[in-house]
């Protein structure tokens, strides 16, 4: 079987708990800020999960980036509830935008159907085999640490001549040599939440 091609920068996301961070911050930010939140603008968050992830900007706004994302989904969620757009066969699957500043995104979504006996999630089949990808450099995830969280610890440290890897989490992850980053500040800034309303 022929090897799938991958860009050098991939984001990997859980499409299920990325949905869930969104709805959360949502409800809490507006009784915190007194006022209804919209859904969280996808290209907008993908853009600062991109920079959070440390792809570089082009502040003249003429990047050259190309950056693959693939959300995972359980087989029974075709939306996300709470980012714009939503509709993840329609909306987002095979579709792609550009961001003057962080380059170009390519969108795939890919449906979690484990085959009788699999245990192991396919958000980590997928890491570990993005870890070992040659043309991956870099690559962000965007995972949920409860769930399947000491799969990733384990190939990450394992992995050999691995591309740059950073997590983006709502809660550090206390491992030696892992990276991560907020994942929350990136959903806040896509909800439309201002920096000066926090004060």
């Amino acid at each position: 079987m022929e090897r799938p091609q991958f860009k050098d920068t991939v984001i990997l996301i859980d499409a299920d708990y990325v949905d869930g961070v969104a709805s959360d911050l949502r409800l809490n930010f507006a009784k915190m800020l007194g006022r209804e939140l919209g859904k969280a603008d996808l290209a907008e968050w993908l853009g600062c999960a991109a920079l959070d992830g440390g792809v570089p900007e082009d502040e003249k706004g003429d990047s050259h980036n190309e950056v693959q994302v693939i959300l995972i989904r359980s087989l029974a969620k075709t939306t996300l509830e709470h980012l714009e757009p939503g509709n993840m066969v329609s909306g987002i699957d095979g579709q792609a935008f550009r961001d003057p500043y962080m380059g170009e995104f390519l969108l795939s979504v890919v449906p979690e159907e484990k085959p009788t006996g699999q245990t192991e999630p396919l958000f980590a089949e997928s890491t570990r085999y993005l870890l070992t990808s040659p043309e991956v450099k870099r690559l962000i995830l965007v995972p949920d640490m409860q769930k399947y969280g000491d799969y990733l610890k384990e190939d990450i440290a394992k992995a050999e001549k691995a591309p740059e890897v950073v997590m983006l989490t709502m809660e550090p992850v206390d491992d030696e040599g892992l990276h991560t980053e907020v994942l929350g500040f990136s959903l806040m800034h896509a909800l439309g939440i201002q920096p000066d309303e926090l004060k």
